[in-house]
């Protein structure tokens, strides 16, 4: 079971702006503007970002939850889940760029079932939308990046 989505390469070293061989400084890559993800995916609402605040990653137990969600409500088997079911080119457990735009495109298309089921007593149903639509545009933000690796 993962816990956290990792693009399966991070889109500031894809992008040049950060060496490959070393550590990844999010906070002077945010500074400088550097951020793919940041230019991309910083102004929407509803991230739920890894649990070592990189923002790039993504929290796959709160997508899979959505997903359950979904399911207990009636919607078809989702092609894949957060936590993946692919093998990458570097042989690691994830969801090929290709899976991840069906599941982003599977998730749009139950966008309304989920609208419909949205909140609880921990979120708001605007809160939740946020969130739903923020995994979409994340999955396929990260489609361009090889997919995403899953941490365990």
């Amino acid at each position: 079971m993962g816990l956290d989505n990792i693009p399966a390469e991070y889109p500031c070293i894809a992008e040049g702006f950060q060496p490959e061989h070393k550590q990844i400084e999010c906070a002077k890559m945010l500074e400088r503007n550097m951020c793919p993800w940041h230019r991309e995916m910083g102004n929407e609402k509803g991230g739920i970002g890894g649990m070592f605040g990189t923002p790039c990653w993504y929290r796959g137990k709160a997508g899979n939850y959505m997903l359950a969600k979904l399911a207990k409500h009636g919607a078809d088997d989702a092609p894949t889940s957060f936590y993946g079911d692919d093998e990458l080119e570097d042989g690691s457990e994830g969801i090929s760029p290709e899976s991840c735009l069906d599941l982003a495109s599977w998730m749009a298309d139950n966008g309304e079932l989920y609208a419909s089921i949205a909140g609880s007593e921990y979120s708001s149903v605007e809160d939740e939308i946020d969130s739903y639509k923020y995994a979409i545009n994340w999955l396929k933000f990260v489609s361009e990046y090889g997919g995403t690796k899953v941490w365990y």
